[in-house]
């Protein structure tokens, strides 16, 4: 036994010291940032003159599978100040599901009012996000356009966005500023308020907002664009070799190209887009594995070049480091949670050197987010919500080994593969107003006064035949929260009667959408397991375990003789399990509970789909195109498997008079969960929440 002390006695000490260390490099540069906020925090960018003959402008929009919110970004993007024929909008759509149907209705209803707003398919998706990017720029952009603002699908800049952000890359005379690549934004969020961790989150993005952007762009360190809410400059793209898609964050490697090459870049605290965070842990989780491993591809990617780059400094490279390695900390995380409960099972010495260390990274760490919060909301407020930083250190504790595991796979994995991150179309925070001032602009600048309902008989597009040119009604202009044309149901998103009646609009579409069905035989189940929640919930219970050991202990409760009964170490003990214990189960549990749910839903939905295909095989005519074989399932992506959305098509009907109306109807037989029902003469189209629909339909889960 003595030889079993004396080595969890060393395991601790060399742990603690270690772990401790990766803590207090990465924090020291926290406090550099602190040190350096009082003299660079009024040292704002300055807005130049825009020239009298405006530059051309190409809002890129990319997105796959964003039904629940694509309509509310592209009236957002195409109701922004600017001059009509200096301005166009490609939506990059590379969605499988509904969402193109959405965009493609709402380009229409832009076009038909000045602005030109095109949905671009590519005929692979190949890259992803930044494959989209560069294919739009090689094949569809207009010749004579400069700028390209990018939005995700889930931002609705404010109509004034672009005409505040662009004078920024011109001087005071209005010359063009050639020597910057790109301006950032700071993103602003919708859902702030909406649970505790969108609030948690909420924090943790505005001290990068707030503090490290402003940190490193103001001191002339290199520094990143986000993705989304900013604008690049085609010269600048076309200088470093445009958008590579080989890491998973294209728009960190893109930065990183740009500032070797001698290019720079404004970021504005100030002007900001809002957007949505995620709603549930396996949201966040999901959205947090992809950034860290993308910067863990990163650095395997880039980081020969940049520290043995010419173009750059010291300071520059050191700060490289500091921007692609601190998930190195959710490493000495994990170490730190696994040893760190045995010292309540050996008697040792308590060190008053890492106590020291540990409390003052401690005090950087809090002092760095009390500074956010004081930018955020001012003092008293701030005040109110320091027990955020509580919630940033128990959520960082339970993330922990995920995204330790997510770096070391970006460091040795090619893989690039694009997991989006769901968009839930939710709002519940005081800055609901700007989604409210886009729809009202977008009313505004398509003079249309009109109250239309949201569900509403309507006119189809034009058939064939008809003049393509006349203006049609478009679907109602939902307000707050809900993307335009779609409805929210219990959380999930479903189609209303405006929004699937554009399926029906083009004679050819439901052919297509057949075939689509038709062509895919891949199994249904799209839930992915894996160990790593189980893994979690294992340390959460040693953690849990070593909390109440270190109570009893507290306690005075007789234990083992050999039991710890120092009062600082068993104190430390019982606070850091505590918090690891709870922040481990809210992330496992989180996971463990969504690949059950997953797996479910993707039974039932499995088993449904079948049983329509199999009905409609049995019902329809044996002449027609549309006879599917029982197992014609449709492939959906991975993380599509918890969507709540499903499109009822390709029905047979009747022969009727030939009509232009379509009107909504809602289910009341036949199915179990159905939402919306559409009854045409040639066709029945119908929404449901992942149940039966009316019987003889075709399920087609998007």
């Amino acid at each position: 036994m003595a030889v079993a002390d004396e080595v969890i006695r060393l395991t601790i000490v060399i742990a603690q010291y270690a772990t401790c260390t990766v803590f207090l490099f990465f924090l020291i540069h926290k406090l550099l940032m602190l040190t350096y906020y009082p003299f660079i925090t009024r040292r704002d960018p300055v807005a130049g003159k825009l020239p009298e003959d405006r530059p051309f402008v190409t809002v890129q929009l990319p997105c796959f599978n964003e039904a629940a919110v694509i309509r509310r970004v592209i009236d957002a993007s195409c109701s922004m100040k600017w001059p009509r024929d200096r301005f166009e909008v490609h939506i990059l759509d590379d969605s499988n599901d509904v969402t193109t149907a959405i965009s493609e209705e709402a380009a229409l209803y832009w076009r038909n009012r000045g602005t030109e707003c095109r949905v671009i398919r590519r005929p692979l998706r190949t890259g992803y996000k930044a494959g989209a990017l560069q294919y739009d720029i090689d094949n569809e952009v207009h010749p004579d356009s400069q700028f390209f603002p990018v939005f995700d699908a889930d931002f609705c800049p404010a109509p004034e966005w672009l005409e505040t952000i662009m004078p920024y890359f011109f001087d005071e005379n209005g010359n063009d500023r050639e020597e910057l690549s790109m301006v950032q934004g700071r993103w602003a969020y919708l859902n702030a308020d909406l649970n505790i961790i969108t609030r948690i989150q909420e924090l943790i993005l505005s001290g990068h907002f707030f503090i490290e952007q402003v940190f490193r762009s103001r001191t002339g360190r290199p520094w990143n664009f986000n993705g989304t809410a900013g604008v690049w400059r085609r010269s600048a793209i076309a200088a470093v070799g445009g958008w590579e898609h080989d890491t998973i964050v294209e728009d960190s490697d893109l930065s990183i190209k740009c500032f070797d090459a001698g290019f720079r870049g404004v970021y504005l605290r100030d002007i900001s887009a809002p957007s949505e965070l995620p709603t549930a842990i396996s949201d966040y989780r999901s959205q947090q594995t992809r950034w860290i491993k993308g910067f863990g591809q990163l650095f395997a990617k880039r980081a020969v070049m940049a520290l043995t780059s010419r173009n750059t400094s010291f300071v520059h490279k050191a700060e490289f480091l500091f921007h692609t390695l601190p998930s190195l900390c959710y490493g000495a995380t994990v170490i730190f949670q696994l040893y760190f409960p045995l010292a309540i099972f050996v008697t040792t010495n308590f060190s008053w050197p890492w106590l020291g260390v540990n409390l003052g990274a401690l005090a950087i760490f809090w002092a760095f987010y009390s500074l956010t919060l004081y930018r955020m909301f001012g003092f008293w407020k701030g005040l109110a919500n320091q027990w955020r930083i509580a919630g940033i250190m128990v959520l960082c504790w339970g993330l922990s080994p995920l995204l330790a595991y997510a770096f070391i796979e970006g460091m040795v994995s090619h893989d690039a593969t694009f997991t989006r991150t769901p968009k839930r179309a939710a709002t519940a925070s005081a800055t609901d107003s700007m989604s409210t001032n886009v729809t009202s602009a977008s009313r505004s600048a398509s003079n249309d006064d009109s109250d239309v309902s949201e569900t509403v008989s309507r006119q189809a597009s034009p058939k064939p035949g008809m003049d393509a040119s006349e203006p049609t009604p478009q679907t109602s202009e939902h307000s707050g929260s809900s993307a335009v044309g779609t409805a929210s149901v219990s959380g999930a998103t479903t189609l209303t009667a405006t929004t699937s009646a554009s399926l029906t609009s083009d004679g050819d579409s439901s052919g297509e959408l057949t075939k689509v069905v038709k062509s895919s035989r891949s199994s249904y189940f799209t839930t992915k397991i894996t160990f790593l929640p189980f893994f979690e919930f294992t340390v959460a219970l040693w953690s849990l375990f070593a909390a109440v050991g270190a109570i009893f202990g507290l306690a005075g409760a007789p234990i083992h003789e050999n039991f710890n009964r120092g009062t600082l170490w068993l104190t430390a003990v019982a606070i850091f399990s505590t918090g690891c214990g709870v922040g481990l189960l809210w992330s496992s549990l989180g996971a463990i509970g969504g690949m059950i749910q997953g797996l479910y839903m993707d039974f039932w939905a499995s088993r449904d789909a079948a049983a329509a295909a199999s009905a409609a095989a049995e019902e329809s005519d044996p002449s027609t195109d549309l006879d599917m074989h029982p197992t014609d399932v449709p492939s959906v992506a991975a993380d599509q498997s918890t969507s709540a959305l499903s499109l009822l098509t390709s029905v047979p009907r009747p022969a009727a008079e030939p009509t232009d109306e379509v009107t909504p109807v809602t289910l009341s037989a036949g199915g179990t969960k159905s939402a919306v029902s559409l009854e045409t003469p040639d066709m029945a189209l119908a929404t449901s929440l992942r149940g039966r629909g009316p019987t003889g339909t075709t399920v087609v889960e998007v």
